[in-house]
């Protein structure tokens, strides 16, 4: 893959990499693989918001999220 990258979007990417003791690679990668992640939960996100305002699904409070997680565990 090749992207072209502007040269000052490039020299802070070099000193990012750099003040973190990584290759510029490996920085890369372990930056989109947490941009994708947050993608991601991003979307679940926006998912669920639907499903509640169209009343498909319910919204529960961290109380309520918390005393099914026990029960579970139980």
């Amino acid at each position: 893959m090749f992207i072209d990258i502007p040269m000052q979007i490039e020299q802070q990417i070099n000193h990012i990499a750099e003040s973190e003791h990584k290759s510029v690679s490996t920085w890369l990668v372990e930056t989109l693989a947490k941009v994708i992640e947050d993608y991601q939960d991003l979307q679940a996100i926006r998912i669920a918001k639907a499903e509640i305002e169209r009343g498909e699904s319910e919204f529960l409070s961290l109380d309520d999220a918390m005393k099914v997680i026990y029960e579970l565990d139980s």
